[in-house]
């Protein structure tokens, strides 16, 4: 098995988001009922919100179908349909680690242990910042949103030692949060955190179909500095708007980190 790279490079800087953003605030705080004359009362409940309206985001797949993965071909002396098969296996634990309420609320990480093989469990321990290459770990102080989360990215397929196949996935996962009255919020991305990894899945023949955890790399954006310090991710909620952020000033602007063809930055919260 290879060794891992466990590096939770984490980025702490927001961006602001454009004219598009800025529309959808006026629509999430009612400013275009106030303007037009449709205001509400104040003992009105706020009305849902889309999360990532008027974000980069709003546009990514939902949930399992942004973990997509290329059409299977013959890769060394496996076929298609092997690959496929692979590519599934994969997939699942992608959702599993990603996407699982169980696993993302800490209660279990049974479904991720299951898809891999048993003899790799022994490697598979650690603090929560030590794990977070294997699965996403909510800050217990928020709950998820509605929304589901929005994924971007690409997984590619290969052979790995000694023969294994090998998936080499690098996907960026957006929560949303909930929030009492998202239109208070200035920025729609104020309840929104991203975690971006780059991990290797092998399979190999005498493996009894369970995968093994190959090299890893990630980062988060958009999130709490002291949740993730803690290995847990959680929004800013817009403190880092009114307070100077505990980390250092973003290299890039947003575009960069919300893209996964760019390389992983060497920034984090100090």
């Amino acid at each position: 098995m290879r060794d891992r790279r466990r590096a939770n490079m984490i980025v702490s800087v927001l961006a602001a988001v454009g004219i598009v953003a800025v529309s959808a605030l006026m629509y999430q705080d009612g400013t275009f009922d106030r303007l037009f004359g449709k205001g509400g009362t104040a003992t009105e409940a706020p009305a849902p919100v889309n999360a990532f309206l008027g974000t980069k985001m709003a546009n990514w797949p939902e949930g399992a179908a942004g973990f997509v993965a290329p059409p299977p071909t013959q890769v060394g002396k496996y076929s298609p349909g092997e690959v496929a098969a692979f590519t599934e296996k994969v997939r699942a634990m992608l959702v599993a680690a990603r996407l699982n309420p169980d696993v993302l609320t800490g209660k279990t990480m049974q479904p991720v242990l299951d898809l891999f093989d048993p003899e790799s469990h022994k490697d598979i321990k650690g603090t929560p910042e030590e794990l977070g290459w294997a699965r996403t770990l909510i800050s217990p102080k928020v709950r998820l949103a509605a929304d589901p989360p929005r994924v971007t990215g690409s997984m590619t397929i290969g052979l790995g030692d000694r023969g294994a196949l090998l998936a080499k996935t690098n996907f960026i996962v957006a929560y949303a949060f909930h929030h009492d009255d998202p239109r208070r919020l200035a920025d729609p991305t104020d309840r929104i955190a991203t975690e971006r990894r780059e991990v290797e899945y092998l399979l190999y023949e005498e493996s009894g179909g369970k995968l093994w955890p190959g090299a890893a790399n990630g980062f988060t954006y958009m999130m709490d500095c002291a949740a993730a310090k803690e290995g847990l991710l959680a929004p800013t909620f817009g403190r880092g708007r009114v307070s100077p952020t505990t980390g250092p000033a973003a290299k890039h602007d947003e575009s960069y980190y919300l893209d996964p063809n760019n390389p992983i930055s060497d920034e984090s919260c100090s």
